[in-house]
């Protein structure tokens, strides 16, 4: 399944590529002179479409084969999709205001932890804990943590390979926690999201042939703040 996110992911970027002449006039990144940007011709920013089509398709195949329940599957891509869409329309338009944004990532937030039990429960300080324990601070505090987390990936996603890098390191990191607590649908879900990050990679770096976008950088950054409150949540 990991395997099948990668190349499911890795085909879908070439296919982004191949056809680039297509969609440049409404995917192209194009650099403006006196910007932060150091890419120099217009390069497509919708490399999130190969990261979610590839961790959604082995999400799929883990269905089929009784990894994971059926509905499981479902609310997963409900509850991440809001960040996702609000970051593509943004990649698609660069039109939508970031305050837009940042309310389909509270949106996806607020989603998760009412399907997915993705509650920031306790973060070991001592007083903030104890407001925690009342649902509706941990229900604000949850959506504020996971919204932070999208926007600081979105905020690093403007060198060849250092979001999905991270994204890449901190799923890493969550699924060996979750395998040293034994629990499997973390690990799948984290090996699914190593493998469709790869899957981008290989266009990504070093030659920067194509972008992650807002929508791939909410997708990721939404993706870790969940898993990582899923995690914390279930296992003290």
């Amino acid at each position: 399944m990991f395997l099948l996110s990668f190349a499911v992911s890795f085909c879908v970027g070439y296919l982004i590529l191949r056809f680039e002449h297509l969609h440049r006039c409404f995917t192209g990144d194009v650099a403006i002179r006196g910007s932060h940007k150091v890419h120099h011709s217009a390069v497509s920013r919708i490399g999130g479409v190969s990261i979610l089509v590839g961790w959604f398709v082995g999400l799929a195949m883990a269905g089929y084969y009784h990894r994971v329940q059926l509905d499981t599957i479902a609310i997963w891509l409900v509850c991440l999709l809001p960040a996702f869409l609000g970051g593509l329309v943004e990649d698609l338009t660069k039109a939508v205001p970031p305050i837009i944004r940042l309310f389909a990532a509270f949106l996806s937030a607020g989603l998760a932890y009412t399907l997915l039990g993705a509650a920031v429960s306790r973060v070991d300080v001592v007083g903030l804990d104890a407001l925690l324990v009342m649902p509706a601070m941990a229900f604000v505090f949850t959506c504020f943590a996971v919204g932070g987390v999208a926007h600081a990936i979105n905020i690093i996603d403007g060198l060849n390979g250092l979001a999905s890098g991270v994204c890449l390191m901190a799923l890493l990191a969550l699924g060996y926690v979750a395998f040293q607590v034994e629990d499997a649908e973390i690990v799948l879900m984290c090996g699914l999201g190593v493998g469709a990050v790869l899957g981008f990679r290989v266009w990504n770096y070093p030659s920067g042939r194509i972008f992650c976008g807002d929508g791939g950088a909410y997708f990721l950054g939404a993706y870790v703040a969940i898993l990582s409150a899923i995690l914390v949540h279930r296992h003290s």
